[in-house]
C-alpha cells in the first residue's frame, strides 16, 4: 500500500528474501519436519530397540513339547538350563 505500485502485493514472496507468506511457511514445515524425521531415524539406526526376547519363546516351545510328552522330565530340564 504504502510505496507499492498499484496491485503490487508484498505478501506472498517478500521484499527481502526467498518466500514469504503461506507458501514460505509451508515450505518451510515441510524442511522442518524432514529434518526432524532424518534425526529419528538416525537416532533409531544408532540406538535401536532391545531385540524381541527370543529366550521366552524357546521356553514357551519347551514346555509344549514337554506337556504334549514329545520329551521326558529329565530332558526338560537339561534343556531348558541350556536355554537360560
Amino acid at each position: 500500500m504504502y510505496g507499492q505500485g498499484m496491485g503490487s502485493s508484498n505478501w506472498l514472496w517478500g521484499g527481502a528474501g526467498f518466500m514469504h507468506g503461506p507458501l514460505g511457511i509451508i515450505v518451510m514445515v515441510l524442511f522442518w519436519a524432514l529434518i526432524i524425521a532424518l534425526v529419528i531415524k538416525m537416532f533409531q539406526y544408532f540406538f535401536p530397540s532391545k531385540p524381541q526376547n527370543n529366550q521366552s519363546r524357546s521356553h514357551e516351545i519347551l514346555t509344549e513339547r514337554y506337556a504334549s510328552g514329545e520329551i521326558s522330565k529329565s530332558e526338560f530340564d537339561q534343556m531348558k538350563k541350556d536355554i537360560a
